[in-house]
């Protein structure tokens, strides 16, 4: 695949890369055992960009509004005869 700046690629192969090791671990501790009160949590070396959505979709996200749209300087003309 040729691109505009002259560079190429190709696609039909692998990409060079290097091996990404992420280790976590988590756990679930029921604390009475009748699973009315759990504890959980969990720690690890995470890879990538930090989850700035988990931060917005608190607000943005709420389970009920899903969007919205207003409108404004919109002249309206109820016509008595359409119906």
């Amino acid at each position: 695949m040729k691109f505009l700046n002259g560079a190429s690629y190709n696609v039909g192969s692998a990409p060079n890369g290097f091996l990404v090791f992420s280790p976590r671990v988590g756990f679930n501790w029921d604390i009475k055992g009748d699973r009315t009160w759990q504890l959980r949590g969990g720690a690890g070396v995470f890879e990538g960009a930090p989850p700035f959505v988990w931060l917005e979709n608190q607000a943005a996200n709420n389970g009920v509004q899903f969007g919205s749209f207003t409108e404004t300087n919109v002249p309206f003309f109820p016509s008595p005869t359409a119906g």
